[in-house]
């Protein structure tokens, strides 16, 4: 692609988020906090509100929930959504920069 300011051949660029995005977050790390509070935890989540208040979890308990998530490494066992890689692959060959 060409600038139309100054004429640079410039690419286009794509964002894309993992969490709740490419990936399935919310379900993911529910399994994860059922464990680490041991009790039961709603799976699905509408999007309303504030999801640590749909939870039950008071801001500390998600924020020491998601720290010791991200710790373990949960993040690299997270289920990709279905067309997750084929969306970043289109962005690709359509000469897009994807920024994740």
């Amino acid at each position: 692609m060409q600038c139309t300011e100054c004429s640079m051949i410039v690419k286009p660029i794509v964002c894309l988020d993992i969490d709740g995005t490419l990936g399935a977050y919310h379900s993911h790390f529910v399994l994860f906090a059922r464990e680490y509070f041991d009790r039961t935890l709603p799976l699905y989540w509408n999007g309303e509100g504030d999801w640590e208040d749909y939870l039950g979890l008071t801001h500390r308990e998600y924020r020491d929930c998601k720290l010791a998530w991200r710790q373990g490494g949960m993040k690299r066992t997270m289920p990709v959504f279905p067309g997750a890689m084929e969306l970043s692959w289109t962005c690709r060959t359509l000469m897009a920069e994807v920024w994740i």
